[in-house]
């Protein structure tokens, strides 16, 4: 399946894989992935008009939201800038 990867969204370091066949790349570290992929959603809504168009309930706050929640620890204080960034919390 690999080769037909063409974006990768991800909170970890970046590996280089897919090199030369991605259309689109964001590697940052952040708590979650989710973050990521919410923030894209705020910055524009017509990336996901079609999937979204498709769904008979409006869950993808909650999909996306629950996931934030878990991968930055509940946004524990102690854990701020180790397993969560302001980022997380924008997109939450």
């Amino acid at each position: 399946m690999g080769s037909k990867v063409t974006r990768v969204i991800d909170h970890h370091v970046d590996s280089g894989a897919y090199a030369g066949q991605l259309v689109e790349k964001q590697c940052r570290l952040v708590g979650s992935a989710c973050s990521l992929v919410a923030l894209m959603y705020k910055e524009e809504t017509a990336l996901f008009a079609d999937d979204l168009a498709r769904s008979d309930s409006p869950n993808l706050a909650y999909l996306l939201g629950a996931a934030v929640v878990l991968d930055s620890y509940f946004f524990k204080e102690e854990l701020r800038a180790k397993k969560w960034t302001d980022e997380d919390t924008v997109a939450h």
